[in-house]
């Protein structure tokens, strides 16, 4: 008899916790506010980093080859750009890397020929981006 009294006052606590007019659940609803409050900055780091892996290792580009930065971001090509050298960078890692060369996490420099062909061809399923 013992048992069922605490069986019966288990659930019934049980009930009390997880009804939507307990006060337990309003404490924990606010519990979850302040956390998300208190940790907002890790959980943007944590969300950044997530898609900086994601963007580096996209399964369409990741078998292109380019320097190790550029998978990562594009930043490298603004301050090549900024100083002039854009060009001549270029040109090098084309004769390092091959004719197609990863250059931005989304972007691929071609430096064949007949490459641009099979890119810019009907239906070859490329798509290609123009700004308005």
């Amino acid at each position: 008899m013992h048992i069922n009294s605490l069986q019966s006052l288990s659930f019934h606590h049980l009930r009390l916790c997880f009804s939507s007019h307990s006060p337990t659940m309003a404490i924990t609803i606010q519990d979850s506010v302040d956390f998300l409050k208190s940790h907002i900055y890790s959980i943007i780091v944590v969300a950044f980093v997530l898609d900086l892996l994601r963007v580096r290792f996209r399964s369409g580009l990741r078998s292109i080859p380019g320097p190790t930065l550029a998978a990562w971001t594009g930043l490298w090509r603004l301050v090549d750009v900024w100083k002039g050298d854009a060009h001549h960078t270029a040109i090098k890692l084309h004769r390092k890397y091959g004719p197609l060369v990863r250059v931005g996490p989304n972007h691929v420099s071609v430096g064949d020929p007949k490459e641009i062909s099979n890119i810019y061809g009907l239906n070859k399923g490329y798509t290609k981006v123009s700004n308005p």
